[in-house]
């Protein structure tokens, strides 16, 4: 597999398409990844690409949705975008401190 002859231009959107519910201030970016599809076929592909980017409390996210399928023609992605959608961030409770035997 050649690498360097894979190809990236990423653009941001204007408008953002179903974050998650509760995430604020999301950036999307789309773009098509021109690339050799290196688990099946083989073959050159056009894998399309809707990235969600955001702040967390205590971390940075990126959500991906990935689908050789024209994002303005597939129903696969009214399944991407409802997952997204869906997503949520749980944040686990902070453990008491261990108490210490003097």
């Amino acid at each position: 597999m050649e690498a360097d002859k894979f190809t990236f231009e990423p653009k941001k959107d204007e408008k953002t398409t179903e974050a998650p519910v509760g995430v604020k201030d999301v950036v999307q970016y789309s773009g098509t990844l021109k690339w050799t599809e290196p688990f099946f076929t083989g073959k050159d592909q056009s894998l399309h690409l809707e990235i969600h980017a955001w702040k967390g409390k205590d971390r940075n996210y990126l959500f991906y949705c990935a689908s050789p399928t024209d994002p303005k023609k597939g129903e696969i992605w009214k399944t991407l975008r409802k997952l997204r959608k869906s997503f949520r961030v749980e944040t686990k409770p902070e453990a008491a401190p261990k108490e210490t035997k003097e």
